[in-house]
């Protein structure tokens, strides 16, 4: 006799509401150079409902925070390929490395004042904030060190 098998569990219709609803965010942050919008409006921008964006996040300052963390990975990103361009000069990595923040501050304003502005300060600051911020400021603190 077979057991009936229980149906998958059945997937959101975006397949990821919480990288559809981060998207949708970073997309209203580049566009309108704020982050003054709703959750309401948010979840509009996403095409789903206006209490999704609450499956994954209790408040906007929980995604803000998820937001600068991923603006610190990408950070953190620029400034390891500039320590890669100059492997054997550690005063050039220090350069390359400013640069590359300089850079990431011109192309990304509204994402570098949310990441190092008075929003997130204190509570706000998630445990994934704290940990890629600190990540990104080890990657100058170990070329000073090099240096």
């Amino acid at each position: 006799m077979d057991k009936k098998q229980a149906p998958a569990p059945r997937r959101y219709h975006h397949g990821d509401l919480r990288r559809a609803i981060i998207d949708a965010a970073l997309q209203i942050l580049t566009e309108e150079q704020n982050w003054d919008f709703t959750l309401r409006e948010l979840a509009r921008r996403a095409g789903v409902s206006h209490a999704a964006p609450y499956k994954h996040f209790a408040h906007k300052q929980e995604l803000l925070s998820e937001v600068a963390a991923l603006g610190f990975v990408a950070l953190r990103q620029q400034m390891l390929k500039a320590v890669e361009r100059h492997r054997d000069d550690p005063r050039a990595q220090l350069g390359a490395m400013g640069e590359a923040y300089v850079v990431f501050a011109v192309e990304h304003p509204a994402h570098f004042r949310l990441m190092f502005g008075p929003t997130l300060i204190g509570p706000q600051r998630s445990p994934a904030l704290k940990e890629a911020a600190a990540a990104s400021q080890q990657v100058m603190v170990d070329a000073v060190q090099r240096s």
